[in-house]
């Protein structure tokens, strides 16, 4: 049960005048939050980030939510999907795809940013590992020089990962962000516009994070929610209506980390912590919900011009409200790595 329900259509400017750039949506979250806006909603067109042309043509040609549109949703219009090609690792490349597309004459009204990666190195690093040490008794002598000497991998990796995680998922985001922003921004976004970060309970809250997951994502994520949230005051201050937010939420089980972590990581904890990460983590779909309602939601009821929806599981059901307490016992769970 949702604590906010859906509205069914935007307040600000309809679907059907919405062209949403969903960044780093050619896999992951994005990709199922771009899916499913496209079949649920009649949304006028859904830019997907991707570092490369194939990258796209993967996400779309090659992945049944896409290629099914045109059977599910009556009278679906392909054109409705278009790329979004740049590495956002690489400054201004970010910046000059959304120029050439304002220079084309389309105009992007609302922008989605969803983590871009940086793990994926320290992951097939130590995976294996921790695969076959779920398997040895925690009081084998073998187990916690295997646990070291796996953190030590860790470490390696994410210092290794560090720069490119850094710049995908806050500079990049960042500088994109300020290039579209009225305030001295080259291609100002139109009056309404929202801007909406999906990120992390970790992310948000920077408590008890796994250290694979605090340097790459969840720090750099967390400076990008700090700059959302200063832009909110800036344009309420000024009593202009450009809108900033974030969608932030639980370990999501069907993501590239929520399987490792179920996988891999999970086996290492308590039984009873076990069950509790299991009942507070959430689904992709979960997320795409959340971004959805966060879209369809009035911006002018927000404080500051800044909406946070938190998405959780609790007592078998999934949460989508606007208050969660940082002492919540999610945040007691604590990760061998």
């Amino acid at each position: 049960m949702q604590a906010i329900e859906l509205a069914g259509e935007r307040v600000v400017r309809p679907w059907r005048e919405t062209t949403l750039l969903a960044t780093g949506a050619s896999q992951g979250i994005g990709h199922e939050t771009a899916a499913f806006l496209l079949a649920e909603t009649d949304i006028r067109k859904i830019y997907i980030g991707s570092r490369s042309l194939e990258g796209f043509k993967r996400a779309v040609e090659g992945d049944k939510k896409f290629t099914g549109l045109e059977q599910r949703v009556p009278g679906f219009d392909p054109h409705r999907v278009a790329p979004f090609i740049a590495d956002f690792s690489h400054p201004g490349e970010a910046t000059a795809q959304y120029k050439a597309i304002h220079d084309e004459g389309d105009a992007i009204t609302d922008i989605l940013y969803f983590a871009a990666g940086g793990m994926e190195g320290v992951l097939n690093r130590v995976g294996l590992r921790l695969r076959r040490l779920s398997r040895v008794p925690q009081t084998d002598p073998a187990y916690q020089p295997e646990l070291d000497s796996i953190n030590e991998a860790i470490a390696a990796g994410v210092k290794e990962n560090k720069p490119y995680a850094q710049a995908v998922n806050f500079r990049g985001p960042a500088e994109l962000h300020r290039f579209v922003s009225v305030d001295g921004g080259s291609q100002p976004l139109p009056e309404g516009s929202m801007q909406i970060d999906e990120t992390s309970l970790w992310a948000t809250f920077l408590r008890n994070v796994p250290t694979f997951y605090k340097e790459l994502i969840a720090k750099p994520k967390h400076e990008f929610e700090d700059e959302l949230d200063v832009a909110g005051e800036f344009f309420a201050l000024h009593e202009e209506p450009y809108y900033f937010g974030k969608v932030s939420g639980g370990i999501v089980l069907d993501t590239l980390v929520g399987t490792a972590i179920s996988n891999f990581i999970a086996p290492l904890i308590p039984d009873l912590d076990q069950a509790k990460l299991k009942e507070y983590a959430v689904l992709m779909k979960d997320m795409a919900l959340a971004n959805r309602i966060m879209l369809e939601d009035d911006p002018q009821t927000w404080v500051d011009n800044f909406r946070t929806l938190y998405v959780y599981g609790e007592d078998g059901q999934v949460h989508i409200n606007n208050t969660l307490i940082p002492s919540h016992p999610m945040f007691d769970i604590q990760m061998p790595i």
